[in-house]
């Protein structure tokens, strides 16, 4: 009797998932098998990391993105009209499918080292005198941590608003203790996809993490690009040192749509309607400004579940399709969909030389197996794998027509289920400067041979077999 009512209980799980996976019938079959061998733990599985994201949610981020479109509209129509912006293949497109404009008229610098960013992160938090507004997936109560949360304080305490979004997941390590103190010192604190009754293990979005990292500093100055406020993005982890990353500082128009990513989620997180004022508030007036000398233009990408279309998968695609010589691709991870393998190996057969570069030390064993399989068949056809002697963290796409750097790593993690933004320039200055940053980085690595991949794949061995049992139901 026991094992009918078992039976029961399992087909009536698997009848509520089937609503959810109605149009994916492959992904229903094994979800379906999952929740039958493991019924309810089976089940919750499934709510946690195979559920998509509830239209409800859906509805609600986007209805709060329309806070500051008014605004950025405006701006978007007055850049054009006060520049003869010349887009091209890649940029036009972009503009077409995702509504990104080519910023003009900004300076782009550029950090390798976690530890210079922070340093100059804390310059420009001591100058700020507005507001200051910090967005990152990680943000822990570490040295790096606590030298940022001071430094918030003391311009909380002389009258600059600060704002600070974390992810729930990211950062489910930072004591609540340190949230508090910074609330105490009049500085507003809201996490992404909070758990259940602030209850880590009750968080049914846990599948859905805001990866993005972006600091903006009276709407003039931003940084975005692959570091978090942690001590090991500081070099501090000796296991996976050294530790190499990327940051941009940008000062000029294209923080305009940082600052609106930064809005609409804060507007999303804090549940609030963000006054018109405070909008204008916190857009600095680079339309009027003067003219920045060897400026970049720039299109500043965003992406999440609440989107139809993967606007950084599709741009990624867009890329590497019109590359006709070379793509760099430096990721801490792999783990690709057809579709832009697909892309990747079109480009080899017409001769473009590809180079990727992924860490020699790990610092997630299963993902570490995921990326040996998807670079098996790319590795065969003979593309270049470079691994880098510590653990590259770095985001970046690179051909001879533009360059990617952002949040965004090379998976379908960031690419489907990860809210994520990315910073793709044109300048042919720039491209240069950052292919001579990657050959260092290519001297600092080793070059896959067929021996050393079969040796990898062995020591990653139950990795492999666990990613390849689950990988069509992530």
């Amino acid at each position: 009797m026991f094992f009918i009512y078992l039976l029961s209980f399992n087909l009536f799980l698997i009848l509520i998932m089937g609503i959810f996976e109605i149009k994916h019938f492959k992904k229903f079959l094994i979800w379906a098998t999952i929740i039958f061998i493991f019924s309810i733990f089976g089940f919750l599985f499934y709510i946690i990391f195979g559920n998509q994201l509830k239209f409800k949610a859906k509805k609600q981020i986007v209805k709060k993105q329309k806070s500051t479109k008014n605004y950025l509209k405006v701006a978007n129509i007055l850049n054009a009209n006060k520049n003869n912006i010349r887009y091209n293949k890649i940029s036009e497109f972009i503009k077409n499918n995702q509504q990104s404009e080519l910023w003009e008229n900004n300076d782009v610098k550029i950090y390798t080292c976690g530890q210079d960013f922070l340093n100059e992160l804390l310059v420009c938090i001591n100058k700020a005198t507005i507001n200051i507004h910090l967005e990152f997936y990680i943000f822990a109560d570490d040295d790096c941590g606590q030298k940022i949360a001071n430094a918030l304080i003391e311009k909380a305490k002389q009258g600059v608003k600060v704002k600070v979004i974390y992810d729930a997941f990211g950062s489910r390590h930072t004591s609540k203790n340190f949230w508090s103190e910074l609330r105490s010192n009049n500085i507003e604190v809201f996490p992404f996809f909070p758990p259940i009754y602030k209850l880590s293990l009750l968080n049914f979005k846990i599948n859905y993490r805001n990866h993005r990292k972006i600091a903006i500093i009276d709407g003039k100055v931003a940084f975005t690009g692959g570091i978090n406020l942690r001590d090991d993005h500081m070099n501090k982890n000796k296991k996976l040192s050294p530790w190499r990353d990327t940051q941009l500082k940008i000062y000029g128009k294209s923080v305009y749509a940082l600052q609106d990513i930064f809005l609409n989620d804060w507007s999303f997180c804090s549940n609030t309607n963000l006054k018109k004022e405070f909008i204008k508030q916190c857009f600095f007036d680079f339309l009027s400004h003067k003219k920045i000398q060897n400026s970049n233009a720039l299109q500043i990408i965003s992406s999440g579940p609440e989107q139809d279309k993967q606007n950084i998968l599709e741009a990624f695609k867009c890329i590497i399709k019109t590359s006709r010589e070379y793509i760099f691709i430096q990721s801490p991870y792999f783990v690709i969909d057809s579709s832009l393998k697909n892309e990747l190996l079109s480009a080899h057969k017409r001769g473009v030389k590809i180079s990727i570069i992924i860490p020699q030390k790990p610092d997630k064993k299963l993902v570490y197996g995921a990326t040996l399989i998807n670079l098996s068949e790319l590795f065969t056809r003979g593309i270049s794998i470079y691994l880098y002697k510590g653990f590259i963290h770095s985001k970046i796409l690179l051909t001879e027509s533009a360059i990617s750097i952002g949040s965004c790593n090379f998976d379908n993690r960031s690419f489907y289920l990860n809210f994520e933004n990315t910073c793709i320039c044109y300048d042919k200055d720039f491209i240069n400067k950052n292919i001579n940053i990657i050959k260092n980085d290519i001297k600092n690595s080793t070059l896959l041979t067929k021996k050393q991949f079969f040796k990898l794949k062995s020591h990653n061995f139950f990795a492999i077999c666990f990613y390849k049992l689950i990988s069509k139901i992530l």
